[in-house]
């Protein structure tokens, strides 16, 4: 069930961007809505089995030789958050449409399909119990968060911000990547129920100090831990549902997450729990300290959103159980009113077009709804009763009292948590209450899609806290035992008596009225010293300049070599590899024992092939260079032929043919006959250079054809090809079915290579508004284009469908393809072809990586395995059909190639008749 949930939530979101895209013209906000609301339903459903205390694990396996399991598991840890990223993620996606609404529809239907994206990437990485799994899932939030981020391309500041939190958060997840590495050294498992359960063993291990400095990198910069704090500041170039989705409620919190999971382990190990509490004051203190000099509305509540994550960082370091009962309190309460928050400014900043707070006031005249919302989320984060806020900081003073640490973490939390009083004051009062004619008018109203997230937030704030049997019963008691690892009772309640939290709740409250009094003279203080040189951001700007400068250097030190000089490089280092593994070997290269007659074909094909290569050594022409090059790649798809390898005869003759179109467009810019640029002396290097590779290559043949010869591999696919993929092209059954997630991969490969050569080469002006039209060719190569185009392109078509059982396949369909398409642009032109095509080349390629992916889901859902594809034996109107989801593959790989070269085609050409 959990799997369907979240295969769910990834086919929504994958569908979300066609619906926005389909119904442009439409506001689709509130039915996408329904996919996180119905999400959030089904993990509702469980409340009975985690109210119970039990754990839901399903395990689906993926790579058992490598010992990794796609392994869900579900406890009342993971519970919250999937409520949380569910619940919150619904009202963001309806609060997105009406903050968008000025957007192109095409910009609100991207970011709608980002923030389900995004959803589907934290409800993995909460619900993984595979750390490998955990990790895939991880890196894929950083991702979506860079571009919701830099969702706005046009800004340089967002583009800027949005590779900055890339740059962090990715780094140190190459930190956690390494942890979960030696994880699986030393316990040789990478579950984290094993973990949790065999902490003391992995804290004997003489892994333990890199696993734990790699598991705090993770968790720091994702948490935005000191000094890895401020790239969420920055972040706030986000549009504000990005803020309030991500940067509050769920994508930082989890570092949390996973400091709360590994917290057995931090605990078993000498000094961990110093380290993270450590960190954890730091973040806070800088934090409050940057909170009271921020000028923007987003940035403060940035800022007290670092302070608030390092507050919970202590929790999970302090010990007892009533740190865990904290730090759960406090990331539900933190997750309710700062989303809020900055639903709020978000419709403040919509309204008005200000993002500096000392510019705004008397703003409860135009948005009372969104006053009242904000002035309820300020009071719970003040602590205040009756909101959960004042709750989960009484929590918060009896984990720090119980816990046997000294008055430090105490007074530190009194004192940020007054700033954060102080805060909630200034985000609330100053714009909405105070300041009268400052504002007088507003751009835009409130709408029921801007209010309905604050106000539901909001709410829940107080009632929570007002009535919380029902919520402590089935999310806080079973999310505090899943991280303490046993049950804790836990009483939420306003009223304890006379306590010392109480008394510090009161001292932390009057000390953030005093701030929030004085808050102007203490904020322009602090604004006037000079700390921009100290920052550590500006350490990282420091350090980019000199990445960037290092690599300038080298990369000039390489351009000042021409093509040949590279190459030459290149050759002597492979050389120099064979050469050193020959003499490592300790032996002589083997040679065959007897030698069988010649063959006369293949010897007369070898000597034409030779042929070609010199001459295309001496040919003076780069004319006719190409064609002696083509010669020899004609003779080695020959010697496929001949050898009983028609496939890779097929796929030569196809990749030689458009390697002839290809250069012929790249010739049209270059004189054909090219001048020598290269001294007597540098061309016998070249020489001595090539003859010296061709020694080693043929002395590595002969050792080759000399091995005994492994035939259990091929033989079995021969055996097997019929009998489990129902082919009688083994070549093609292996690339579709027993090697597809591999052919998948390569069609990634692809695919990312088509968005990178049409960013490059793709056309930037209509030829004709700068060529004047189509071109004029020859009258025998005009004429005769149209017949090649449509016997090319049905032979494509025929090759794509008979791949699976005589020769051919997608690939050498989508090459047979854009070989007509290539015919035509050398004809007429590259409009022409473009004319043809119809759909933009990207569009192919998106569109067959997409095929392809989807091709494996069936499999999935009947048989649990991904890319076992499914079969059908009908007879139709008396026609016997047998298909299967092999065939949609091939499609999606053809689809892919032909895009991919035609973006290579339709560039090249534009740029050679430019």
């Amino acid at each position: 069930m959990i799997a369907i949930l979240l295969a769910t939530s990834a086919v929504a979101s994958a569908v979300s961007l066609l619906v926005g895209r389909l119904l442009c013209r439409r506001r689709v906000g509130w039915l996408l809505a329904l996919v996180p609301a119905g999400l959030f339903v089904g993990f509702l459903g469980f409340y009975g089995t985690i109210e119970a205390g039990r754990t839901v694990m399903e395990r689906m396996t993926w790579a058992p030789s490598l010992g990794i399991e796609f392994t869900l598991r579900l406890d009342g840890f993971a519970y919250l958050f999937c409520l949380l990223v569910t619940g919150v993620g619904a009202l963001v996606v309806v609060y997105a449409d009406a903050y968008l609404v000025e957007r192109p529809p095409e910009d609100r239907a991207r970011f709608l399909a980002l923030i389900l994206f995004f959803m589907t990437a934290m409800l993995g990485t909460v619900l993984a119990d595979n750390l490998l799994v955990l990790f895939l899932f991880w890196e894929a939030t950083s991702v979506f968060s860079f571009l919701l981020i830099g969702f706005d391309v046009d800004s340089p500041s967002a583009r800027r911000s949005a590779l900055m939190a890339l740059h962090v958060t990715a780094g140190g997840g190459l930190g956690l990547l390494a942890a979960i590495l030696l994880i699986g050294v030393a316990l040789g498992s990478y579950s984290l129920t094993d973990v949790v359960a065999r902490a003391p063993e992995l804290a004997r291990s003489p892994w333990i100090v890199p696993i734990l400095a790699g598991v705090f990198m993770g968790a720091f910069t994702k948490s935005a831990q000191f000094p890895f704090h401020f790239w969420l500041p920055n972040a706030m170039q986000a549009p504000t549902p990005a803020s309030a989705y991500l940067h509050s409620a769920t994508m930082v919190k989890l570092g949390i997450y996973l400091l709360a999971r590994f917290e057995p382990v931090i605990g078993a190990v000498r000094g961990g729990r110093d380290v993270l509490i450590t960190v954890a004051l730091l973040t806070m203190l800088v934090a409050a300290f940057q909170a009271i000099r921020a000028e923007n509305y987003k940035t403060v509540l940035a800022y007290s959103t670092v302070a608030s994550l390092g507050i919970l960082a202590m929790l999970v370091g302090l010990n007892g159980p009533m740190a865990s009962v904290a730090t759960i309190g406090f990331l539900l309460a933190h997750a309710l009113y700062k989303a809020t928050l900055f639903f709020c400014a978000g419709t403040v900043i919509h309204a008005t077009g200000l993002t500096k707070l000392r510019h705004m006031g008397s703003l409860w005249r135009f948005l009372p709804v969104t006053a009242l919302a904000s002035a309820l989320a300020s009071l719970s984060m003040a602590g205040l009763p009756p909101f959960l806020g004042f709750i989960s900081k009484e929590f918060l003073f009896e984990a720090q009292i119980q816990s046997s640490w000294d008055a430090v973490p105490m007074a530190v939390a009194v004192l940020v948590n007054a700033v954060m009083v102080g805060v909630a004051g200034v985000v609330t009062l100053r714009p909405f209450f105070m300041g009268s004619r400052r504002v007088q008018d507003v751009r835009h109203q409130e709408v029921f899609g801007l209010l309905l997230g604050p106000m539901v937030l909001a709410l829940l704030g107080l009632v929570i806290s007002l009535e919380p049997t029902w919520v402590n019963r089935v999310v806080l008691q079973p999310a505090v035992a899943a991280i303490y690892g046993q049950t804790v009772d836990v009483k939420v309640a306003l009223w304890h008596g006379l306590t010392p939290m109480l008394l510090l709740s009161a001292v932390v409250v009057g000390i953030g009225t005093l701030l929030f009094l004085y808050w102007a003279p203490i904020h322009y203080r602090l604004r006037t010293i000079p700390l921009d040189r100290y920052d550590v951001e500006h350490a990282y700007d420091a350090l980019l300049r000199r990445i960037r400068t290092v690599a300038r250097l080298i990369a000039e030190w390489l351009e000042r070599q021409d093509l040949r000089g590279q190459l030459g490089v290149i050759f002597l280092a492979v050389a120099a590899f064979v050469v050193w593994g020959l003499v490592t070997s300790g032996r002589a290269p083997r040679l065959a024992s007897e030698v069988g007659a010649v063959r006369v074909g293949p010897a007369a094909l070898a000597l034409v092939g030779l042929a070609g290569g010199i001459a295309a050594t001496w040919a003076r022409s780069l004319l006719a260079a190409m064609i002696a090059t083509g010669l020899a790649g004609l003779v080695a798809a020959l010697t496929f032929l001949v050898n009983g390898a028609p496939d890779l005869a097929l796929t030569q003759f196809a990749v030689e043919s458009l390697v002839v179109v290809l250069l012929t467009a790249a010739l049209l810019a270059l004189p054909l006959e090219a001048p020598t640029t290269r001294s007597p002396r540098a061309r016998r290097g070249d020489a001595v250079i090539a003859a010296g590779l061709s020694v080693l290559l043929f002395v590595a043949l002969l050792d080759m054809g000399a091995a005994p010869q492994q035939t259990e591999v091929s033989a079995f696919f021969g055996a097997r090809s019929y009998l489990d993929a129902f082919g009688r092209n083994v070549v093609n059954v292996i690339l579709v079915d027993f090697r597809g997630f591999d052919t998948l991969g390569e069609s990634t490969v692809i695919a990312l290579s088509a968005v990178i050569a049409w960013s490059l080469l793709g056309p930037r002006l209509p030829l004709a508004t700068r060529s004047g039209g189509a071109r004029r060719s020859a009258f025998v190569l005009a004429f005769a284009s149209p017949l090649f185009f449509w016997l090319l392109a049905a032979l494509s078509v025929i090759v794509l469908y008979r791949g699976h059982n005589e020769i051919g396949g997608g690939f050498v369909g989508g090459l047979t393809a854009a070989l007509a398409f290539a015919i035509v642009a050398l004809a007429h032109g590259v409009d022409r072809a473009r004319e043809k095509l119809r759909w933009h080349p990207l569009t192919l390629v998106g569109s067959g990586l997409l095929l392809a992916v989807a091709s494996g889901l069936p499999g999935l859902v009947m048989h649990g395995d991904y890319l076992r594809h499914v079969w059908i034996d009908v007879d139709v109107l008396g026609v016997h059909v047998k298909q299967g989801t092999a065939l949609l593959f091939d499609v999606g790989v053809y689809l892919a190639v032909l895009g991919t070269v035609l973006a290579f085609l339709f560039g090249l050409t534009r740029e050679a008749e430019s």
